[in-house]
């Protein structure tokens, strides 16, 4: 951009639209004043204001030139405390250049990009109106002001809400005033409409109690801004000894939002946790977010840990699963949770443990990167919740309990094994029958005892022959596993090869398709959700339910298959070591200092051994209806 110099006055200069008052400094003070040259900022100003602002600024300058030849103890500080504080006076007495207006089209998008930015901030956690201003809020209204701050927290989402759907009601405003919302170009007012009414829905009739009060504002007003202070400021970078910057200054940013990926992503490189730690990381980062609000990773204490593991108590089983539910703040799920009664059932104690696990693992580390002090004690002690046999009393193998033989026959009676309607309506009887992964998945998982993601993540290349022996190389470096001991060999047992499953799924593909490609992964990397959800209905669909030693419902679908199987081959006498390198279990037998000295079990060993799970499952009768129904599709 090209530099021009005011005529009106050698000191001015014009850079764009921005006045910058430039002199030279007499060489004699230069080293004095540890510069050559002033340069200042005036703004984007009049010429004639910033000829004024320049002159007096000149005289000024001039004036402590004069004071520093006889005063050697002023300095550079001191010239800009005088500059900054002359500039500070006149600005109050300067008329900005007005900026050109718009064209109504940019004017109702800005309105509407202006809700969108802030309901998407919010959801990140940011609050974006202070206390403060809520409070007035409540005094305007002549309510009390709540001092639970969950309930103010809940109050200024309801604000930010309330001023998006300002914005946009003036965005539709605008372009229908304009006749932009109609034609092959137009805007989409009725969407903007929607969308602003949906958002203050919750809240009752807004239009009636804005009408009852006397204070109520058109449409042509300017919503409530927030306020300077509601918005997170960065935090100092931190710097080491001598001033220099460090890597995590440079690179971390200065909130929570960015350094806890940074301090992951760190652990990931000192491979002290895998690849997806950081995505692992999302979900519980986003609820901290919401619940603690985003600063810099030193400005967290203990009381924020208790504060978050108080709210995640609080959280429903079932929250954030559509569009509409991922946009509302956690505060608004569990308020409108417990608007439906106090016994709505909530997240289980190993989600809330997991969640600060996640978050606590980010202090812990930062310890160690030396950003928080080490004597601190773990933000977590004391917190986590107690879980499994602590609470119920259960013994581990109690707690999900597998399903019986009975259960499992009357399982591969569903329609998806004998003719279910169509490829759609799967759960209706009928003639169709599709060997898709909701076929094969329930089979896989109780012949092969292998868990619902272990199976779904596979592609073409894993389903591997040794010699004559076909086997799930999950030991494949691409393949995840729950942990180290689940890398293992599992060999196809000889009533899925009956099934075809070699012919119909692997023979004849590219190695790297997925074997089952319609499950692809969804947002957290997972292919197994939507069809584990798909098999919870097939048993919903049988009466099939899961029933404790305690008369207590235990959840689960495809587990409770592998539990069946092993459970199965334990009262067989098979060794457990045996039974754990074909479930992926990691026991004694695997840990024990003998197997230090004892070479992988073989291939042929596990083969024989999951051969001898004899499920209530006919290979031949599956077949037989599987080669009727392609003879019905034929014409």
């Amino acid at each position: 951009m090209t530099e021009m110099v005011m005529p009106a006055d050698s000191f001015l200069r014009l850079k764009g639209r921005t006045s910058y008052f430039r002199r030279k400094i007499p060489a004699a003070l230069q080293t004095q004043l540890a510069s050559s040259e002033i340069c200042l900022r005036l703004g984007v100003i009049d010429r004639d204001s910033a000829v004024q602002l320049g002159r007096r600024l000149a005289v000024a300058v001039d004036a402590f030139f004069v004071s520093a030849r006889r005063n050697k103890m002023l300095s550079s500080q001191h010239l800009t405390a005088l500059l900054g504080s002359a500039l500070q006076e006149w600005r109050a007495t300067i008329q900005p250049v007005p900026v050109p207006l718009v064209s109504t089209r940019e004017q109702a998008k800005t309105m509407a990009s202006l809700a969108d930015g802030l309901l998407h901030r919010q959801s990140d956690g940011y609050p974006m109106v202070d206390d403060a201003f809520i409070a007035a809020q409540f005094g305007a209204t002549g309510i009390e002001v709540p001092t639970d701050p969950m309930a103010m927290r809940l109050a200024g989402n309801v604000l930010t809400a309330g001023m998006a759907a300002h914005y946009l009601e003036t965005a539709a405003e605008l372009a229908r005033q304009g006749g932009l919302d109609r034609g092959l170009f137009k805007l989409p007012a009725a969407e903007w409409e929607e969308k602003a009414f949906r958002l203050v829905a919750p809240y009752g009739d807004v239009e009636e109690a804005s009408a009852a009060s006397p204070k109520r504002e058109s449409l042509s007003q300017a919503p409530v801004r927030p306020t300077r202070s509601a918005i997170p400021a960065s935090a100092p970078m931190p710097t080491a000894p001598g001033g220099v910057s460090t890597k995590f200054a440079r690179e971390a940013g200065a909130t929570l939002s960015t350094q806890a990926n940074y301090i992951v992503s760190e652990r990931v490189k000192a491979k002290q946790v895998g690849p997806d730690a950081v995505r692992n990381l999302g979900p519980s980062l986003r609820l901290w977010l919401q619940i603690c609000g985003d600063a810099d990773v030193r400005a967290y204490s203990a009381q924020h840990m208790a504060e978050f593991r108080s709210v995640l108590i609080d959280i429903p089983k079932v929250y954030w699963r559509s569009a509409g539910e991922q946009a509302k703040n956690i505060l608004q799920v569990i308020v409108e949770a417990g608007a439906k009664g106090p016994d709505y059932v909530r997240v289980s104690p190993k989600t809330v443990n997991k969640h600060i696990s996640n978050l606590n693992s980010v202090f812990e580390y930062a310890k160690t990167m030396g950003l928080i002090e080490r004597s601190h004690a773990s933000f977590a002690e004391g917190l986590y919740l107690e879980t499994g046999s602590e609470v119920s009393g259960l013994e581990e193998n109690e707690e999900r309990p597998g399903y019986t033989p009975d259960q499992v026959q009357l399982f591969f009676t569903h329609p998806v094994y004998q003719g279910r309607k169509s490829e759609y309506f799967y759960n209706d009887p009928g003639q169709v029958i599709v060997r898709d992964a909701l076929y094969w998945l329930p089979l896989l998982a109780c012949f092969q005892l292998m868990r619902r993601e272990e199976i779904c993540q596979l592609k073409v290349k894993h389903v591997r022959q040794d010699q004559s022996i076909w086997y799930f190389d999950l030991m494949h470096h691409e393949v995840k596993v729950k942990r180290h001991s689940s890398k293992r060999r599992v060999p196809v047992h000889d009533s899925i090869i009956k099934l075809s499953f070699l012919e119909e799924v692997v023979h004849g593909r590219e190695p790297e398709e997925l074997l089952f490609p319609e499950l692809v992964p969804n947002a957290k990397g997972s292919h197994s959700d939507a069809v584990g959800k798909r098999v919870s209905r097939m048993v919903d669909s049988l009466g099939i339910k899961l029933v404790r030693v305690d008369d207590t419902e235990a959840d689960g679908a495809l587990h409770p298959f592998r539990h069946h199987g092993i459970t199965q081959l334990e009262n067989q006498g098979i060794q457990g070591g045996i039974i754990d390198a074909l479930s992926g279990h990691s026991s004694n037998d695997r840990k024990s200092e003998r197997r230090r000295y004892t070479d992988e079990i073989y291939l042929k060993v596990l083969r024989d051994t999951i051969n001898k799970l004899h499920i209530p499952v006919d290979p031949n009768a599956l077949n037989g209806k599987w080669r009727a129904s392609r003879q019905e599709d034929r014409p």
